[in-house]
């Protein structure tokens, strides 16, 4: 692939048609609501000008820039999958960065669905997650935090920091798999966490199946590490004995 691909290269706009909307029934316990339509035209076109900033400085052999090449011609055939439920995750690839740590990538078409994927459940869990959690989209990050923290600082005379070790890692699949499917009950959303969580990594050819903890450096374990937590909130914040912010 030559250099100006890489560096420049303006983002060509998806040639999608066809299905218009996503339509998921969204249950909230007992509450039904209305089927949420999202546009799949904006959606998937959102998600691919996300992957290729993102991975815009991958090497030559990375599949992003075959995947680029190809878009126009597959755009509709990847959002149909999608829309049927039909969308197979392929095995991740393990490697080695330049700082010399190892991680799991996805494949770029895994990736682009994986960020659709985190969209919709984001719109379905967004108005029952703690405004607490920095790390999401909107809710301030880390800088949001501190300028929170500062804000108290003179109003509590303690602070606690606590930790969960190796989080992402030791969350229980069946778990969260039952929490999630009181909030969302289309089966084509739960397939693709099921087969999120229960993930396949490939290094030095040795395949090993995941069946506990959530990936790192994805965009939806973010999402799924905060709603993992989300009775936990509701029982700090609820709490009698408890005073102060939480953050």
């Amino acid at each position: 692939m030559s250099n100006h691909r890489r560096v420049g290269h303006r983002i060509p706009s998806p040639l999608i048609s066809g299905i218009h909307f996503v339509e998921f029934c969204v249950h909230f316990g007992c509450l039904y609501q209305s089927k949420l339509k999202v546009c799949a035209k904006t959606l998937f076109s959102d998600a691919y000008q996300w992957l290729c900033i993102s991975r815009k400085r991958q090497p030559y052999s990375s599949d992003i820039w075959s995947f680029r090449c190809d878009w126009n011609h597959q755009a509709h055939r990847v959002m149909d999958r999608f829309t049927q439920g039909r969308h197979q995750f392929a095995v991740q690839q393990k490697v080695t960065l330049a700082q010399k740590d190892t991680v799991a990538l996805w494949s770029s078409c895994d990736a682009l669905v994986l960020k659709v994927l985190t969209r919709i459940v984001q719109t379905v869990l967004k108005p029952f997650l703690s405004k607490n959690c920095y790390h999401l989209k909107g809710n301030g990050g880390l800088k949001g935090a501190v300028r929170d923290v500062i804000q108290e600082y003179g109003k509590y005379r303690f602070f606690c920091k606590t930790d969960v070790l190796s989080y992402y890692d030791s969350i229980d699949h069946y778990t969260l798999l039952m929490k999630l499917h009181a909030y969302v009950s289309d089966r084509r959303i739960m397939g693709y966490v099921w087969q999120f969580l229960n993930r396949c990594v490939e290094w030095g050819g040795t395949y090993r199946d995941i069946e506990r903890g959530i990936p790192r450096g994805a965009s939806l374990s973010p999402l799924l590490g905060a709603f993992y937590l989300l009775d936990l909130d509701r029982e700090k914040k609820g709490h009698p004995f408890l005073r102060g912010r939480l953050y």
